[in-house]
């Protein structure tokens, strides 16, 4: 029996469905340039490799393009694929010269032939090349080789920050610094760290510090997140793919969001690249600082519609909600860098990087709670399609209850005046000038003395004649 004549439900037509995404994402992956690796797809189902394989296949006839091999290039042997995006694929290489290993980005032969993608891939080697810093990622040299287009750099031989978050979930409650070290294959105390908490606390001033330095070279990283942050074998992070860079001065005018939403900061999925500058940054590494400390992304929904409103509303929950022993003063540092106000965020990489060492140094931080006004108008924005129902319902009903309203001032107006001028009417005829002849010589005299209840009686009487 063949897969397609499985009936309804079975497991032949799961594979099916699950074959014909696979073919859609890698048609996509072909598109932009990217080179999956297939053996890495759905490794818990070995079973489907060939047809795996064949799915590969005919995607890229379907995409008009041959099955990429591994790149020749001369003085270097390629070893493995290591990653890809959509500007190009890295592998590891053996400089045959040097002997040393080496990564190597490499421009996608169906954007080499295009001249905006292969300036805006220089562009990033000569972003790369500008700096000069520890924790950002070396690039030695371009390499041209006939119709290929590529650069070599530092290749950064531990995992990477999602690599190790991705780990940490598996330990739960026993994600501490030795999960750590065990993972980097290192000893505790080389972390330089008594706890998990204070090793990410320090890695981010690292990369912050190196993101300082990119910004005063002009340039806007743009994809600053987890799986961009490297570690080297003794532990020392790197920052790398800046295959996303602006320079500040040359793309101000572009509009098109590009990196990865969850990361992004409100300003860009609503701006494009025009909105990006140095706190864009500061708010995808604060982000990145509350994932590591969490193990949990901040913003999480059913659908991507529900998470981009939770990132414009900057509903991340609370970070001690996740992570309870996590300082209060950390807490607030990582809520200013995420911020979706960029106003309210720290200004620079360096701001960040400065609290986060007095809260290690244990000096006051600089930055604050959210006030209560703050807190309102966070609400607000959080929240506005349930703000703007609230509103216009409560304007409906004032419109609705005003006419009743006005009536019962109006009636009650009119009984306080009522009750001013029987008030008035009742003074002046309590005066003995003006009460009857019948009545003057009683008040105050010796009958109303023997009589105690005649006054009282009276002023009744009164009140009764002055009722509506």
């Amino acid at each position: 029996m063949t897969s397609s004549s499985y009936p309804p439900g079975d497991a032949g037509t799961e594979d099916d469905d699950l074959l014909a995404d696979l073919f859609d994402t890698l048609l996509q992956d072909i598109l932009d340039g990217r080179t999956p690796d297939l053996d890495a797809l759905h490794a818990d189902r070995p079973d489907l490799r060939e047809r795996i394989h064949k799915t590969w296949t005919l995607a890229c006839a379907v995409a008009g393009r041959r099955e990429p091999s591994r790149p020749s290039f001369g003085g270097y042997e390629i070893r493995r694929e290591l990653g890809h995006g959509g500007m190009g694929t890295v592998y590891l290489a053996r400089h045959q010269t040097l002997q040393r290993d080496v990564a190597i980005k490499v421009l996608p032969q169906s954007l080499a032939m295009s001249p905006r993608a292969k300036q805006r891939f220089l562009e990033e080697a000569r972003a790369l090349a500008q700096i000069r810093h520890e924790n950002v990622v070396h690039v030695h040299r371009v390499v041209e080789h006939t119709t290929m287009l590529a650069f070599e750099m530092e290749y950064v031989d531990g995992p990477s920050l999602q690599q190790l978050i991705l780990d940490l979930r598996q330990h739960g409650k026993a994600a501490n610094l030795t999960a750590i070290a065990n993972l980097l294959g290192l000893p505790p105390a080389s972390l330089g760290a008594r706890t998990s908490v204070e090793w990410l606390v320090r890695l981010t001033i690292r990369i912050a510090r190196a993101l300082a330095v990119v910004h005063r070279h002009g340039l806007v990283h743009r994809d600053v997140k987890p799986s961009n942050i490297l570690l080297r074998t003794d532990g020392t992070p790197v920052l790398a793919d800046f295959g996303l860079a602006l320079q500040a001065d040359l793309d101000a005018t572009r509009t098109r969001f590009a990196g990865t939403p969850v990361y992004a900061a409100p300003e860009r999925l609503r701006g494009g690249d025009a909105a990006a500058d140095a706190r864009t940054d500061v708010y995808s590494l604060g982000v990145t600082l509350y994932e590591a400390l969490t193990l949990t992304p901040p913003f999480t929904g059913s659908s991507t519609h529900e998470i981009l409103r939770r990132i414009e509303g900057g509903a991340a929950p609370p970070l001690r909600t996740h992570a309870p022993n996590v300082s209060r003063d950390l807490a607030t540092v990582t809520q200013k860098a995420m911020e979706a106000d960029p106003r309210h965020r720290y200004a620079t990489a360096d701001e960040f990087a400065d609290d986060l060492e007095r809260l290690l140094s244990l000096q006051p931080i600089h930055a604050r709670p959210a006030g209560p006004l703050r807190r309102g108008l966070q609400f607000v924005r959080r929240h506005s399609r349930v703000v703007g129902a609230a509103l216009a319902s409560a304007v409906l009903v004032a419109a609705a209850i005003w006419p009743l309203a006005a009536h019962a001032a109006a009636a009650s107006a009119a009984r306080e005046t009522a009750a001013v001028a029987r008030h008035a009417a009742r003074s002046a005829l309590l005066r003995p000038a003006a009460l009857p002849t019948s009545w003057g010589g009683l008040v105050g005299s010796e009958q109303e003395v023997r009589q105690p209840g005649l006054r009282e009686a009276r002023l009744a009487a009164l009140d009764n004649a002055l009722r509506d």
